[in-house]
């Protein structure tokens, strides 16, 4: 009697009587031949750092154990040793440039105030005003917007003689010295006579000039006045219209 060997089966066959048959395969693939290549490895024999054996030291609870030792190669020593080589060219290269120090003066003195002036040197004269240049006085002391007429002329100051004195010279003059307008135009030494010289005389101009020069007059130093005909102005920043009183 034959019985089947089925796995899972609760009867199973005797042993040595179940023959399994197994199914062939097809492929479509086809054999590679191996062939193997020899490669050199080589391995570098580094020792292992030795551990010292600690031993408990009377009167401590703890034994310390020394720093552990790693031996490097020496084709790494001589790596890092033209590696340090490098760095030090490279600091000496950039190192900054010394600076001097400044050479001591005369009398042992490095270094002093700048700026100070050197006793008993002489000082530069003021600037000298342009010829056609005008102030204004009253009395003996200046004039802030009223005043007798005085003019530089040929490196001298001067009054102005008040024969064709009108407004129009007198806003020439008031725009030299700054304001946009004139007042009135005084007469007869209204704000003291003068102890300059008399430069100018029959003055008429336009109003136009930018200086009192630039008006028609008689010659420098030419005239038939005295002080007691001193021109002179009064200015404001304003158009203020005088009222008599």
């Amino acid at each position: 009697m034959l019985a089947l060997c089925v796995p899972g089966c609760i009867r199973r066959a005797p042993p040595g009587k179940c023959h399994v048959e197994p199914l062939s395969v097809k492929t479509k693939s086809r054999l590679v031949k191996f062939v193997a290549k020899e490669k050199l490895l080589i391995k570098t024999a580094t020792e292992r750092p030795k551990l010292r054996a600690t031993t408990r030291a009377p009167g401590r609870a703890k034994a310390t154990a020394e720093p552990l030792r790693v031996t490097t190669p020496d084709w790494v020593e001589q790596i890092l040793t033209l590696l340090r080589s490098q760095n030090r060219v490279l600091m000496i290269t950039t190192a900054p440039p010394k600076t001097k120090a400044p050479k001591p003066r005369k009398g042992g003195r490095t270094g002093g105030r700048r700026g100070q002036r050197r006793k008993n040197r002489p000082t530069s004269a003021p600037a000298q005003p342009r010829n056609g240049a005008v102030r204004i006085r009253n009395g003996n002391v200046e004039g802030k917007d009223r005043g007798r007429v005085e003019i530089f002329i040929n490196g001298k100051w001067g009054t102005v003689c008040d024969d064709l004195w009108n407004s129009k010279a007198a806003m020439v003059v008031c725009r030299q010295l700054g304001y946009a307008f004139v007042i009135r135009a005084t007469k007869k030494a209204e704000f003291g006579e003068g102890r300059l010289p008399i430069l100018l005389d029959d003055v008429q101009c336009s109003g136009r000039e930018k200086t009192l020069l630039e008006c028609s007059h008689a010659d420098i130093e030419k005239h038939n006045c005295s002080h007691k005909e001193d021109a002179g102005v009064i200015c404001s920043h304003e158009d203020v219209i005088e009222t008599e009183q």
